[in-house]
């Protein structure tokens, strides 16, 4: 997946934070997440709903406005689910530890991310060394990252994923 531009405290900027666009590849269950929404997006458009190029939106179509409304619906979901609360934020630490733990190029994985290498060896680094063998595995498993599939090229967006080893 291409990141070229950010949306922050509601306002569409040009570029990333770091002024640099990243490419990141994605676990297959992210892929799904893509085209599901890519599916979605489609529906809205041949009806006429919305006039924009966002990819997530309100369950009408609305560009997302604020940071808040997706951390309503996780909140919400992770209660019908009986999940201790966790910000979403959390799940990009996720990622990068995940990514570190497999043995990922840590440098390649701070790219992705929008980290420098330094906050990715004094941050992140901890939690790849001395991982248990059992962690990776599930890990390795959760991520499936066997299959190759391309997802359509939508509006500043083109993805390709690979195995992630």
């Amino acid at each position: 997946m291409s990141v070229t531009r950010a949306r922050v405290d509601g306002i569409d900027k040009d570029c990333t934070k770091t002024h640099e666009d990243r490419r990141i590849k994605l676990c297959r269950r992210a892929v799904a997440v893509i085209e599901r929404q890519l599916r979605f997006r489609d529906r809205l458009t041949a009806k006429d709903l919305i006039n924009h190029s966002y990819l997530f939106v309100t369950d009408d179509g609305r560009p997302i406005p604020h940071v808040s409304y997706p951390y309503k619906r996780w909140a919400r979901t992770l209660r019908r689910l009986t999940r201790r609360h966790r910000k979403p934020y959390a799940a990009r630490h996720t990622s990068v530890s995940w990514n570190l733990m497999i043995g990922r190029n840590a440098l390649l994985v701070a790219k992705e991310h929008g980290h420098r290498p330094l906050t990715m060896l004094t941050v992140y680094a901890a939690w790849a060394e001395g991982a248990p063998e059992s962690d990776i595995r599930t890990i390795r498993t959760a991520r499936n990252p066997k299959e190759e599939k391309t997802i359509r090229h939508w509006e500043g967006f083109e993805h390709r994923s690979t195995t992630q080893d």
